[in-house]
């Protein structure tokens, strides 16, 4: 009798823990399954300016292939400072519509509006990449009275930027996207030599032409 008792206490706890097993495991199968995966973000990550105003960082889905004035990482890019000659941001943004005609022929400008401030302008460009429809986009700020107090600081707007792949391609079974060398920030230094803008916190004859 005892032993029978036995025997059905120990099938009740192993059917508990079977069952317990299965519901950790279908709750953590859950939990991954509800987690997007770096491979179906790559090219679908935000556009346009944060809720701060400002120009976004890169993804952690796009690896290497975007940079931005507004990411902690090797994938910063200063900020550049238009010429004291424009008086406004439309002005800015007029001139690096221009430049962009030129430089980049095959962009195509999607979206041009005023930021939440009033005063700042918004651009962004499609452009044909390797892994879909690449993305380049401004925001011009009205120009300020520098305010750093060194010898090297100079009058101008400042324009942020990002420009970011449209896309990422995996090799299975690793997460880190294919890098396609270097290609956003060569873009961006391209467009920056056709505007004759300099890099902010380098304005000294020295650093003019430093590739950022």
């Amino acid at each position: 009798m005892g032993r029978a008792r036995g025997a059905a206490c120990g099938g009740r706890r192993g059917v508990l823990g079977g069952l317990t097993a299965v519901l950790v495991g279908g709750t953590a199968s859950a939990r991954a399954a509800a987690e997007p995966s770096p491979y179906a973000l790559a090219g679908r990550e935000p556009m346009g300016l944060d809720r701060q105003g400002r120009v976004r960082p890169c993804p952690n889905s796009l690896g290497s292939n975007c940079v931005s004035t507004s990411s902690r990482s090797d994938l910063y890019a200063p900020p550049w400072r238009a010429p004291a000659r424009l008086a406004s941001a439309a002005a800015v943004a007029d001139e690096l519509e221009a430049t962009v005609v030129r430089a980049l022929p095959e962009a195509r400008l999607i979206e041009r509006s005023l930021a939440a401030d009033g005063e700042s302008e918004y651009l962004r460009w499609g452009l044909r990449g390797r892994s879909g429809q690449d993305s380049l986009e401004f925001l011009c700020r009205p120009p300020m009275a520098p305010d750093r107090g060194w010898e090297g600081d100079t009058e101008g707007a400042m324009v942020f930027y990002r420009s970011a792949a449209g896309g990422a391609r995996f090799i299975w079974p690793v997460t880190e996207p294919v890098s396609e060398g270097g290609i956003q920030r060569q873009r961006a230094e391209v467009l920056r030599e056709a505007l004759g803008w300099q890099l902010v916190g380098c304005e000294l004859v020295e650093c003019f032409t430093i590739v950022p």
